[in-house]
């Protein structure tokens, strides 16, 4: 366990892809009379189906949407004639728009999916509070929490209004000055580490009509927030690191899934509805954006525990670029661990897509394919499906190899569904 903090805390890579997230949503297949969530990265950071244990619920969260992104693709989650949505959003608007500009947002989102979808059940959850020294408000925690708290009161008498049903989720998050968030359920004062979902699903569970499951405790540590910091880069550097950390808490709690494919790696395995793309229950996404084959290697107990039929990994893109042979000798370290670790299951490693240097690349990729051929693991090459004539990524498919369009996504989805 020592072994995945320091492997966490010592590497800072990410990328953000909100049009792409938002693009590849409206192109997956309908699912009807299920359970939304909808929110931002409260939301996205979590697997609700696993949480409640029901493979009828879509997650529609995306990391920094405000009310008005939430407005601006509410249509895509009408087409799918929800029996129920949650909506959880808000903290992002702060301090941009007022709590009554918030709350005119959402009213124009009920409104367009009531219209859309008449049967659909509303659920407005509170606002969470934020901490003590939350790292993208440094002074300013107090009025924040009491701009959520005037939100929450705007949300309480929305819902009595129009008879929807509000969640009272903020107080259960208060800490012992009853104002700021409780440092046990958070990993930055802001987002939820595994127990703050533990505490959430114990609230939610009710209302999504679902039986208990049998969660796991988190056990990593929360990422130390250091208020001085100013300086972009490094705050944004702070703030990635957060977020692998708060990923691998999630994954922490969820239950095993014996027999189950299991999509693991980084940015690309992440940002995918595998599930919904292959139209397969026993999928489950373990990608965590940004992760390094070393913070991949770490990962590797969390993987074994589910004695999965199948495991799909994509690592390295990083390292192919930056340090390609610390990066070929890290991955041969990875997939011997891994199918040690998992001598029953079948793996399958992907190659790296098309990026800056095009026969830099190619070579890594022929090594990843002898380092499978020594391991006994199927090397998935994708690189020339996914590049131009001259070597290059292929635009059409997404902004890079790290962050895939929908079209990059079902192109994808069509190379691996053989392996399937």
């Amino acid at each position: 366990m020592k072994k995945f903090i320091l492997a966490l805390f010592f590497s800072i890579c990410c990328s953000f892809g909100l049009p792409a997230q938002n693009d590849r949503y409206d192109i997956l297949p309908v699912h009807e009379g299920g359970t939304i969530f909808l929110g931002d990265s409260i939301t996205d950071d979590c697997e609700w189906n696993e949480l409640f244990g029901s493979q009828d619920i879509l997650n529609r969260g995306i990391d920094g949407n405000t009310s008005e992104s939430v407005l601006q693709r509410i249509k895509e989650i009408s087409r799918h004639h929800p029996a129920k949505v949650f909506f959880a959003i808000g903290t992002n608007d702060y301090p941009a728009r007022t709590p009554g500009q918030v709350l005119d947002n959402v009213r124009k989102c009920c409104d367009s999916l009531a219209a859309d979808s008449p049967d659909t059940r509303i659920f407005i959850e509170s606002v969470l509070p934020v901490g003590p020294k939350q790292m993208f408000f440094v002074d300013g925690q107090e009025a924040k929490n009491e701009w959520i708290a005037e939100l929450n009161r705007k949300y309480e008498r929305f819902c009595a209004e129009r008879g929807y049903v509000f969640i009272d989720t903020h107080t259960a998050f208060l800490g012992k000055d009853g104002k700021t968030m409780a440092k046990d359920l958070t990993s930055d004062n802001l987002h939820l580490n595994g127990n703050g979902y533990r505490v959430l699903a114990d609230i939610l569970r009710p209302y999504v009509g679902t039986k208990a499951v049998a969660l796991g405790i988190c056990t990593l540590p929360d990422v130390e927030v250091d208020p001085g910091i100013t300086d972009k880069d490094a705050l944004f550097s702070k703030a990635v690191l957060a977020g692998k950390v708060r990923r691998a808490m999630v994954f922490q709690i969820m239950p095993a899934h014996k027999g189950s494919i299991l999509f693991a790696g980084g940015s690309i395995m992440e940002d995918c509805e595998w599930k919904e793309i292959f139209n397969d229950s026993r999928i489950y996404n373990r990608g965590i954006d940004g992760a390094t084959v070393e913070e991949f290697i770490a990962q590797i107990p969390e993987l074994s525990r589910h004695h999965a039929k199948k495991i799909f990994v994509e690592i390295g893109s990083d390292e192919a670029l930056s340090d390609p042979a610390d990066g070929v000798a890290g991955t041969r370290k990875a997939i011997r661990a891994l199918k040690t670790a998992c001598p029953k299951t079948s793996l399958y490693l992907l190659g790296i897509l098309p990026g800056e240097n095009a026969g830099s690349i190619k070579e890594y990729n022929a090594s990843l394919a002898e380092i499978c051929r020594e391991a006994g693991v199927i090397f998935i090459d994708l690189y020339d499906s996914f590049a131009l004539a001259d070597g290059s990524f292929d635009p059409k498919y997404g902004r890079s190899n790290r962050k895939l369009s929908a079209e990059g996504y079902y192109h994808l989805a069509d190379s691996l569904r053989k392996y399937l």
